[in-house]
């Protein structure tokens, strides 16, 4: 199983080990240093890890840090720290998501270059997912230049609604990013994580089940689907 690191999960792909695991998560509290306190950083201390420790004082007199949060895998017990919703340790900048491997290859670099920028810019995920359905539109048939147009014509052709909608959505809110519409991702990961999942179901819909009912179709004696087919010839000139 896999699911990106969120602030909306209880359990994720781990940013530090990568296991999908349970996450326990923490508010942290601020204690002011004195100037005359020296630096933060004390070198007798060996750990670069966050240690999860506050003695009785600190829990009576600490701030409380607000928007800041922490997370601790139950796997590898390290600790994640996230701002709002945004992951800044350790610091990446992708997400842990696969495309469908029946997109071309094309499409699956664009897929994979949104997926490695979506933390750092969703906006930027957003958009180059757009790209890759005004790609895929294109190689379903589509001239390519308007995905609207062509979204109209797969709906013609008895595209379904689940997939319309899919497409569209995708489609809208690409193209909010691009051309500064009202719906600003910049911090809204759960959105556009979102959006390479209804990449993946497009391509699913439209590319794998076609694929794997005719593959299991194929298989059928050649007589009998040319009897399929003279019955369904007949079904279609029936007034």
């Amino acid at each position: 199983m896999t699911e990106s690191p969120s602030t909306t999960r209880q359990a994720f792909n781990c940013p530090h080990c990568h296991v999908y695991a349970k996450q326990d998560w923490f508010t942290p509290y601020a204690d002011r240093i004195a100037i005359n306190g020296g630096l933060p950083f004390q070198p007798n201390i060996k750990s670069t890890d966050v240690p999860m420790l506050a003695d009785a004082w600190t829990q009576a007199t600490a701030q409380q840090a607000y928007f800041t949060y922490f997370s601790r895998c139950h796997h590898c017990t390290r600790v994640a720290i996230w701002v709002a919703q945004r992951l800044v340790f350790p610091a990446t900048t992708g997400l842990a998501i696969e495309p469908n491997p029946d997109l071309s290859v094309d499409i699956q670099s664009d897929f994979k270059e949104a997926r490695d920028i979506a933390i750092a810019s969703p906006r930027g995920a957003a958009a180059l997912l757009r790209l890759a359905v005004q790609k895929l539109c294109s190689e379903l048939g589509g001239t390519g230049k308007s995905i609207d147009a062509d979204i109209k014509a797969m709906v013609i052709k008895g595209l379904s609604p689940m997939v319309q909608q899919a497409l569209d959505a995708v489609r809208v809110i690409g193209n909010e990013q691009v051309h500064g519409g009202v719906m600003d991702l910049r911090d809204d990961l759960p959105t556009v994580v979102s959006l390479f999942e209804l990449m993946n179901l497009i391509a699913e819909q439209l590319i794998t089940t076609p694929k794997q009912v005719q593959a299991v179709y194929d298989k059928l004696p050649k007589e009998k689907r040319d009897a399929i087919a003279i019955r369904d010839a007949a079904a279609k000139s029936t007034p």
